[in-house]
């Protein structure tokens, strides 16, 4: 072979290659952005509990319907009367979730849902028996900024 040709085939095989890392970086850019705001959710506006999705932690999670994120504290299941173990300055950091009348849209069911009084006199909404939270580090909807904190503090859900 001559110099030329060889030139040519590695130029072409430059070529291909740039093509093939162009593309995935191209590729997974999209996807980052798409999922960027990990808020998104089947459910109508003016549905009080939603479901979205995250990419990062591969879940699925609640919002309020502003989009704000809902945790659940790991320590509230073993309590026999499930009650919040949230107590005092827990609660000022994980303020409890309450709506008077839920509305929901499929898959979720308000038989999955239901009301306790706290021992500090707050209604807090539960889901299959686990009180619900806000963080109040999680400053715009979609943030998940609680995930995982202490081990013990999770949003999310099991549908």
């Amino acid at each position: 072979m001559n110099k030329k040709k060889v030139l040519i085939y590695i130029l072409i095989v430059l070529l291909v290659i740039g093509a093939v890392v162009y593309y995935f970086n191209y590729k997974n850019t999209q996807v980052k952005e798409n999922t960027d705001s990990t808020y998104k959710s089947p459910s109508s506006p003016e549905d009080t509990i939603k479901i979205a999705a995250d990419t990062k932690y591969s879940m699925y999670f609640f919002t309020d319907n502003s989009g704000m994120t809902l945790y659940h504290l790991t320590r509230d299941a073993s309590l026999t009367n499930g009650q919040s173990t949230c107590l005092d300055d827990c609660a000022k950091m994980w303020p409890p979730f309450y709506v008077e009348n839920i509305k929901l849209s499929d898959p979720l069911k308000s038989s999955d849902f239901t009301v306790i009084t706290r021992q500090d006199g707050k209604k807090q909404l539960k889901y299959k028996g686990w009180p619900l939270y806000y963080y109040i580090n999680d400053k715009k909807p979609g943030d998940l900024n609680g995930q995982g904190i202490e081990n013990v503090w999770y949003a999310g859900i099991s549908l």
